[in-house]
């Protein structure tokens, strides 16, 4: 599957929530962070498959939307030759150790601007793979299942334009 298939659902959920006006480049590094160490959680002590998932979907919700916004700025996007490469990179890393990589990784966002900020998100994208190709996940499965999950939280006629956690709605 390519990227732009990939982000086809992604795009379809936030625009049917209007929630693309809330991206920027801080509030998405911020996100990519956060659920890079839930990830990391979800690995120690042990192993909690089902919540991995969750949050490999999450990061890869973050990362797809910063490609997104990289084209809306002008900046080159990925093309489909370097997403199959990043999908293909090899890590050689156990799980724990490359869930540790990611979420130090993500933590470096905060600190680029430009064309170093989206070389960073490719270098993380690669990690998510290799991270999904160890532990036998399907990141596309992730991320549609996320997607599927959290639409249960925020239905589009309670949260149409408005960023606030599904308790509170």
């Amino acid at each position: 599957m390519g990227l732009r298939e990939i982000e086809a659902p992604l795009i379809v959920f936030l625009e049917e929530r209007d929630w693309l006006r809330y991206n920027s480049y801080s509030s998405l590094s911020k996100t990519a962070y956060v659920e890079a160490c839930e990830l990391l959680s979800t690995n120690i002590p042990k192993l909690d498959e089902g919540k991995a998932k969750e949050e490999v979907g999450d990061v890869y919700s973050a990362l797809l939307q910063i490609e997104m916004m990289r084209g809306v700025y002008s900046y080159k996007r990925m093309d489909e030759e370097t997403f199959s490469l990043l999908r293909n990179k090899e890590a050689g890393d156990d799980f724990r150790h490359l869930a540790k990589k990611i979420a130090y990784e993500c933590s470096k966002f905060l600190e680029l601007e430009g064309e170093e900020y989206f070389k960073k998100s490719e270098e993380v994208l690669s990690l998510l793979f290799a991270y999904c190709r160890l532990m036998g996940f399907d990141p596309e499965d992730c991320l549609i299942k996320k997607l599927a999950l959290t639409a249960k939280h925020y239905p589009v006629e309670k949260c149409f334009g408005v960023a606030t956690k599904y308790d509170k709605l």
